[in-house]
């Protein structure tokens, strides 16, 4: 079923949309001592949103790193539309695992995030203090 958002409603699943892919952005995004960003600073897949079961293409590239904090675009396209979100977040190396998350606003909406990045891939879940929430799955390139 296609859900069509009008009026106001348009304007929060923009919102949404940056937001989800912002955050699956960040979830992508290689440490420093795992991945190196000139060995894998862009990755491609898909996003969802839970709440309002949309799908869609996303890609993170970094574009700059200072220690465990890093810069990155996010690009795709939510509801038949192109969006491109800057976002930044953290980085940690833990047992092993490369993990994500920040907190961030995107349209005066707030959301937190988080993933993890295991061989090329980068995976994580998003959600918003409004309740849009769901997950990303990227691959390097």
């Amino acid at each position: 079923m296609l859900k069509i958002i009008t009026g106001s409603n348009s304007r929060k699943w923009g919102t949404f949309a940056a937001a989800g892919l912002i955050t699956l952005g960040l979830m992508f995004l290689p440490e420093q001592t795992g991945i190196s960003a000139a060995a894998a600073n862009s990755w491609t897949g898909t996003w969802n949103n839970k709440k309002f079961k949309t799908t869609g293409p996303l890609t993170c590239t970094v574009t700059s790193q200072r220690g465990n904090t890093w810069q990155a675009v996010f690009t795709g396209t939510g509801l038949g539309r192109p969006f491109r979100y800057p976002a930044t977040f953290t980085v940690r190396e833990a047992n092993g695992r490369t993990t994500i998350q920040a907190v961030t606003s995107v349209g005066g909406e707030r959301y937190q995030w988080a993933g993890v990045i295991s061989g090329k891939t980068l995976g994580g879940s998003y959600r918003s203090a409004t309740g849009n929430n769901g997950s990303f799955q990227l691959q390097s390139r």
